[in-house]
């Protein structure tokens, strides 16, 4: 039996080192590889599709420190503690904080992409 050929592997990456592995083999295989929202090791694929860079996200976090006028307290709600975007946009956050010392990031929270979660609030500690 005749197995179809694949061409092309698509994957929003949530472990870059891990996948990374795997989709270095598929490209020596012939087969093309994308990656989008959060990427793999760069020699891992042949195109990267994202709605926004680290760089980008700078921008981000200055606009919310100015928004509250510099101060307050704000947290973070991903998807996974793991994801890629997640890590990166944490970092620029946690930057932020250096321009804006009084406004403090006080958690980081998975959802894991569940929309109540996301929303709900935390139980005290």
């Amino acid at each position: 039996m005749d197995h179809p050929r694949v061409d092309v592997i698509a994957v929003s990456v949530e472990n870059k080192e891990a996948i990374s592995t795997v989709l270095r083999k598929a490209r020596g295989q012939g087969i093309n590889v994308l990656t989008w929202d959060a990427d793999a090791e760069p020699d891992a694929r042949n195109f990267f599709v994202n709605q926004a860079t680290p760089q980008g996200m700078r921008g981000s976090s200055r606009t919310h420190g100015a928004d509250p006028g510099g101060q307050g307290l704000f947290a973070i709600i991903t998807a996974s503690l793991t994801a890629a975007t997640r890590t990166s946009g944490s970092s620029t956050s946690r930057r932020a904080g250096t321009k804006y010392p009084d406004l403090k990031l006080v958690d980081i929270r998975p959802s894991d992409d569940d929309r109540k979660r996301a929303f709900a609030r935390p139980r005290p500690c």
